[in-house]
């Protein structure tokens, strides 16, 4: 695939996301380069009334501050903190915090 390729494929999916994003309520997003910020801004600006979307809380999300403070459950695996590890040096030896290319599968 060539590069313009690329590019297409990347922000019809970081339209995607961002429509989702403000669909769901969200005020605003962040995005990992700054080539993108104008697709974002263009689909908040068209998806948002007003400056925020405080009309539209939902329903199926409750803002429990103990919940959020509790520790994840489930396993813990080798390939978990192996993946963790990658991404945590991946980061540090480049120098960015935003790593949009890892997934987690584990």
């Amino acid at each position: 695939m060539c590069a313009y390729g690329v590019r297409s494929l990347k922000s019809k999916v970081v339209r995607a996301d961002k429509l989702r994003e403000v669909r769901e309520g969200h005020d605003g997003t962040w995005v990992a380069h700054t080539g993108l910020v104008g697709i974002a801004k263009r689909i908040y600006d068209e998806g948002m009334s007003g400056p925020n979307q405080l009309d539209r809380l939902r329903d199926d999300v409750s803002d429990n501050a103990l919940a959020m403070l509790e520790a994840p459950c489930g396993p813990r695996t080798e390939a978990g903190l192996r993946h963790n590890i990658r991404v945590a040096s991946s980061t540090s030896r480049r120098g960015s915090a935003a790593r949009a290319r890892f997934r987690s599968t584990t």
